[in-house]
């Protein structure tokens, strides 16, 4: 299944959205 690779990226995506703050 590759919606677990989409989830990791967008997990990926939030967490430097995070940290850029």
């Amino acid at each position: 299944s590759n919606q677990f690779e989409m989830e990791k990226r967008r997990n990926k995506f939030e967490f430097i959205r995070f940290g850029r703050r």
